[in-house]
C-alpha cells in the first residue's frame, strides 16, 4: 500500500524535531486572561510594567494555510512564580474574576472541603513548562481541521490549547506539511471521513514521515513559501505558486508519475464528496501534475506550466477551498 511505504521513510517527525511538538496554552479562564487589542492597551497605559506579561494570542481557527490572520488579541501570561503585586493594573483587572479564579486554583476534597491547588489564582491554569518556546520561530497548526492548514510564525505568538506547534525554522519542512502528499497522508493516518475533521495531535503528528530535501530542492520549496508568506499574490498566482510545491515534494520522496496521479487523483475524490466545485477535466490536470519533471529525474516547473498551456481542453482555475 502507497501510505504504509511513504510511511516507512525518512525520519518521523516526533524524532526529527527531538520531540518538541507542543499544544497550546490552557488559561483555566480565556475571558479574564484573553484581551483585545484596547484592553492591552489600557493595561500598558495603567502601568507600563504589564508589558511584560502580555502575549500575542491566536486561537486554532486564526490559523490559515502558510500564514495566520492575527485577531489583535493577547493573552496575559502569568505562569508560575509570578509576582501579581508588581503588576498592579494586571492584579486589578483579573480581580474582576478573582472569586472564579480561586475555585480553579483548588481541587477535590479534604475534610469535606477544598485543598490547595498547584498554583496561585492569578496563575493561569498550564505550568507551560516551555513557554520560552512560543518566541521562536516555529510551525504551528489547528489541531482540529477538515483541511490541512500548517502556518509560519516568527512574530512570538502564544497558543490556545486548541494548537500545536513545533518549534523549527526550516520553511521547507512546511512545504512539505502542506503540500498534496502530507494531505493524503494526513487522511490517511488519521482515517477521517469526508466532511470530518482530523484531529492533528502530538501521536499523530509525530509519525509523519520527514524526508530531508537536497539543498537545491530545499532553495526552491523555501523560495515559493516565502512569496505564499508575504502574500499579496492573487488567487490564481497563489495557486500558481503553490503547483510548484507538489512536484518537488514527489520527486523528494521517489514516487513514480502513476504514484503522483494516484494521491492526486484521491484527493480530487475526496474535494468532490465534499461538495467542491472541481474544474473540467481535473484528472487530465492530474496527469500532468504527475509527469512535471518525472520524465527527467528532477523538477521542470516551466515544462509544467507549457504542459498546463498548450492543453486547450482543461481551465485552470484554481480548485475552491472548503
Amino acid at each position: 500500500m502507497l501510505a504504509k511505504r511513504l510511511m516507512r521513510q525518512g525520519t518521523p517527525l516526533g524524532e526529527f524535531v527531538e520531540g518538541r511538538i507542543y499544544c497550546g496554552v490552557n488559561t483555566g479562564l480565556n475571558e479574564a486572561f484573553v484581551i483585545d487589542q484596547t484592553k492591552r492597551d489600557e493595561l500598558i497605559e495603567g502601568d507600563p510594567r504589564s508589558a511584560e506579561l502580555i502575549r500575542p494570542w491566536l486561537r486554532g481557527k486564526d490559523i490559515g494555510r502558510w500564514k495566520t490572520a492575527w485577531p489583535e488579541l493577547h493573552v496575559i501570561f502569568t505562569g508560575r512564580g509570578a509576582d501579581i503585586d508588581e503588576y498592579h493594573a494586571i492584579k486589578n483587572h483579573l480581580s474582576w474574576w478573582r472569586n472564579e479564579l480561586e475555585s480553579k486554583a483548588f481541587v477535590g476534597q479534604r475534610d469535606g472541603g477544598r485543598k490547595p491547588g498547584d498554583h496561585k489564582w492569578f496563575e493561569i491554569q498550564d505550568v507551560v513548562a516551555y513557554h520560552e518556546e512560543f518566541g521562536l520561530p516555529k510551525i504551528m497548526w489547528p489541531g482540529l481541521s477538515r483541511t490541512v492548514r500548517f502556518s509560519y510564525d516568527e512574530d512570538g505568538h502564544y497558543l490556545a490549547d486548541t494548537c500545536y506547534f513545533t518549534p523549527v525554522a526550516d520553511k521547507w519542512l512546511l512545504a512539505l506539511l502542506n503540500s498534496s502528499l502530507f494531505t493524503f497522508l494526513l487522511c490517511q493516518v488519521t482515517n477521517s471521513p469526508p466532511g470530518e475533521s482530523m484531529k492533528l495531535h502530538t501521536d499523530i503528528m509525530k509519525r509523519l514521515p520527514i524526508v530531508v530535501p537536497d539543498t537545491e530542492s530545499q532553495v526552491q520549496l523555501e523560495k515559493a513559501v516565502n512569496e505564499l508568506i508575504r502574500g499579496g499574490a492573487s488567487s490564481d498566482d497563489a495557486s500558481s505558486i503553490a503547483w510548484r510545491i507538489d512536484p518537488i515534494v514527489f520527486h523528494v520522496y521517489g514516487m513514480t508519475s502513476s504514484e503522483r496521479k494516484h494521491v492526486l487523483d484521491w484527493l480530487g475524490e475526496r474535494r468532490e464528496a465534499l461538495g467542491a466545485e472541481m474544474p473540467p477535466e481535473w484528472r487530465k490536470l492530474n496527469s500532468l501534475l504527475a509527469a512535471a519533471g518525472a520524465w527527467k529525474g528532477k523538477v521542470d516547473c516551466e515544462q509544467l506550466k507549457k504542459d498546463i498551456r498548450a492543453s486547450r481542453d482543461i481551465h485552470t482555475r484554481p480548485v475552491p477551498r472548503l
